[in-house]
């Protein structure tokens, strides 16, 4: 019996290790291997209309800084077109839109009755001519995109191997509001972006959670429920389509809604939730057996998620094991991250933390938040209802 505990023991750890650091190892070790060639078939993006689409729900306080920027941005021989779906706002949002209908003839709002994000994104699509628009970019209104981002994306679709492009994320000036959540997140975040790197030299990253990407507007799949994420099952559904989904790293757009500890909490939790509730409507996403997609969804993303049962099982299994010097020595030292953990994550935005500790408290909260999404999951609670809170 001892053997079997020790051997879940040991397959916990190592399950553990694979995710946060054997993983990103053996991707980087497969790069170099196999990395995709250069393509002789190519799309010619130069004269094209593009849609940019905009799902708002009250959003007064950013839309006009979001369109400001949009149309700031300089591109080569493209046109933009601006959809913004309003779901049901109730504040002055659509008044700011229809002032920018007035004298930009590229803006247009479509005002819908209330029904969460991923409905409001169906009904803006369905109004949306791939023909007339074979590129959309979507954006958050909280985003505000660089006057070289829109083009960086578009620049990626002259391979046609690829589907989707993702910007990548960077913060606003950080002041004392979110000054915690963003410097508790640098080394996670960096991580991210390695292996995003790393999976789009392969062939697709699966890492899709984004708050602006641009995709062929014909590779559209409408989102079947409001469980689901709506960036993750629209890119995810491009890998299905056999297109890659790639990271534009120089294609950077700035967040600039503050963040604190518990708005980034609830945030983490929609995130395994609606992950989740995303795999389960489309499960082939998951076949081993596909190019590198399955292998990488389960890598990076299901491992991932299921870390608070490695951790609970290696603390369990620590006290079960015979008493002995290694065990003893290994229980107080996870005891002792535990309780470090938990008391930066009790005190992070309460007094000032030296940052190079402060990733206890940030990796203990994102695995509490794991429990509470897949729980939520089990329950059915996932839900694409959003207040401008919520984002």
């Amino acid at each position: 019996m001892e053997q079997v505990i020790y051997g879940i023991f040991l397959v916990s750890i190592g399950v553990f290790l694979y995710t946060y650091i054997g993983y990103p190892c053996l991707l980087w070790i497969l790069s170099l291997l196999f990395s995709k060639k250069q393509t002789t078939h190519v799309t010619n993006i130069e004269g094209i209309s593009v849609a940019v689409v905009i799902a708002a729900y009250n959003e007064e306080n950013s839309i006009a800084d979001c369109l400001d920027a949009i149309l700031a941005s300089e591109l080569n021989g493209v046109t933009l077109q601006i959809f913004v779906g309003s779901d049901g706002s109730t504040d002055e949002t659509n008044a700011i839109v229809q002032e920018y209908e007035r004298y930009f003839p590229s803006v247009t709002l479509l005002p819908f009755p209330r029904g969460g994000k991923n409905k409001t994104l169906n009904k803006t699509f369905e109004q949306i001519n791939h023909s007339l628009y074979p590129f959309v970019v979507l954006v958050d209104a909280d985003i505000r995109v660089q006057k070289n981002t829109i083009q960086q994306l578009l620049d990626k679709f002259t391979d046609n191997r690829v589907g989707a492009v993702l910007a990548r994320r960077t913060h606003s000036e950080i002041n004392d509001s979110n000054s915690t959540v963003i410097m508790s997140e640098g080394v996670y975040h960096s991580l991210e972006v390695f292996i995003q790197k790393i999976e789009s030299k392969i062939w697709s990253t699966v890492n899709t959670f984004g708050p602006c990407y641009a995709l062929r507007t014909r590779l559209f799949t409408p989102i079947p429920s409001l469980a689901v994420c709506d960036d993750f099952f629209i890119t995810s559904s491009v890998n299905l389509q056999h297109k890659c989904v790639v990271l534009a790293e120089n294609a950077q757009v700035v967040e600039v809604r503050d963040r604190s500890v518990q708005r980034d909490f609830k945030r983490r939790i929609r995130t395994v939730s609606g992950g989740l509730a995303t795999i389960a409507s489309i499960p082939t996403i998951l076949n081993p057996f596909s190019k590198w997609i399955g292998f990488f969804m389960w890598s990076h993303k299901m491992l991932r998620w299921f870390t608070p049962l490695y951790l609970i099982t290696i603390l369990l299994t620590s006290f079960l094991l015979e008493t002995s010097f290694f065990s003893l020595y290994f229980i107080a030292f996870e005891l002792s991250i535990l309780f470090l953990s938990l008391l930066l994550f009790y005190l992070e935005d309460k007094v000032e933390i030296p940052s190079k500790i402060k990733i206890f408290g940030y990796f203990f909260s994102l695995n509490i938040a794991m429990i509470v999404g897949i729980t939520e999951f089990l329950q059915g609670k996932a839900t694409s209802i959003w207040s401008n809170e919520q984002q």
